[in-house]
């Protein structure tokens, strides 16, 4: 089975890496594979020419890239199929042009039902949660020199609010009370929290008038991500907590106690490299309610405890205090008392991180996930 994989650009270069890692799996798998690279542009002649004269079985892509193009190229011998990494509402466009020669996961199964529920069009939707890098080397838990790690980017969240002030009079004042029921109710996703304000204000929409106030209201999922980081990370530096960063725009965050923030250079590799020799690696979901991020994972496969707010995902394949560590979003005072007691308890700390390597490794790298894939697909 020949099969295509698309690359294009992503932050930090993470779906050019799961790029990557499906193409070496594929490939020990026995399957034949080529890779383009896009990131420079499309040439859609060129895209096109090269499916029709190779004819794979699959065009394999992350965020709905080239899925017009590709599922119309391989029409007839094979399938489009793509993963989403992001809330769907972003995906609007791409998801609007797929057709029945198409697949779409989703990282998030709730984010799934959507597409399901507004692109019946799509042959087929699934749910594929994330993984993540493998450790290259375990370093032993108790001679591990970083206490607390967090990987990821800081989104100002005065900017961010400046954006839900940029919209239109009419609609400000329901983004705000949509933004709120998030930030109060964190288990919400975006459009839930739209039908209770809509529910609220009793006013009714169509199908079609919900996507168009979505596609609108795409900022306030940015809001508050941005809204949730910064309070999580201010409840850390503000209790005498440092914390090591890998990750862009970290110089706009204010706080009282600067000195408890440690920037690092770099990400990718040398990210992973002190991952391997961390103790507790802090995540704050990008506000997936029914799936797991990707440092969740790769911090279980580094031997590290993976320290996270929850989603109905975790819950069902992770048990707290076993094989990672929760915390509440709605009780964040907690979140300093949970990591010192972490740290002090260093054998306690152990033993999980030593579990959530055996879950991750038996059952959430992206071998099983591919597997998932090519199953859900019937080709295997």
């Amino acid at each position: 089975m020949k099969i295509l994989l698309l690359k294009g650009v992503s932050q930090y270069g993470a779906m050019r890496n799961y790029i990557d890692h499906w193409n070496y799996i594929l490939q020990e798998k026995g399957y034949e594979t080529y890779i383009i690279d896009i990131s420079a542009g499309v040439n859609v002649e060129q895209l096109s020419h090269f499916i029709t004269s190779q004819r794979p079985n699959l065009v394999l892509a992350c965020n709905a890239i080239c899925g017009k193009i590709a599922e119309n190229a391989v029409a007839g011998f094979g399938k489009y199929v793509t993963v989403l990494y992001d809330n769907p509402v972003i995906h609007t466009g791409h998801l609007k042009e797929l057709g029945e020669n198409s697949a779409v996961f989703s990282c998030d199964a709730i984010y799934a039902d959507y597409i399901r529920e507004h692109y019946p069009a799509i042959g087929y939707v699934g749910f594929l949660p994330l993984s993540g890098d493998a450790a290259k080397q375990l370093i032993p838990y108790e001679q591990r020199n970083c206490d607390l790690l967090f990987t990821g980017s800081y989104f100002n969240v005065n900017k961010a609010y400046e954006t839900l002030c940029e919209l239109p009079v009419d609609l400000r004042g329901i983004a705000m009370q949509v933004a709120q029921e998030m930030i109060d109710h964190p288990s919400l996703v975006l459009w839930e929290s739209l039908d209770k304000v809509l529910a609220a204000f009793d006013i009714n929409l169509s199908m079609k008038q919900k996507e168009v106030l979505l596609d609108t209201f795409r900022c306030i999922d940015i809001f508050v991500r941005a809204y949730i980081r910064d309070k999580v990370m201010h409840s850390i530096v503000g209790s005498q907590i440092p914390i090591h960063i890998f990750g862009n725009g970290w110089e706009e965050f204010s706080c009282k106690h600067p000195e408890n923030l440690i920037l690092h250079e770099g990400y990718g590799e040398v990210a992973m490299t002190v991952l391997a020799d961390t103790k507790l690696s802090l995540n704050i979901m990008p506000w997936f309610r029914a799936g797991i991020q990707e440092r969740n994972i790769a911090a279980m496969l580094a031997g590290t405890v993976s320290v996270t707010d929850s989603s109905l995902y975790i819950e069902e394949n992770f048990t707290d205090g076993e094989d990672i560590v929760l915390y509440s979003l709605e009780r964040l005072e907690e979140l300093p008392g949970i990591i010192t007691g972490c740290l002090e308890d260093t054998e306690r700390s152990r033993e999980i991180a030593e579990r959530g390597y055996e879950k991750a490794v038996n059952g959430h790298t992206w071998k099983h996930r591919i597997e998932q894939l090519l199953s859900e697909l019937n080709l295997v």
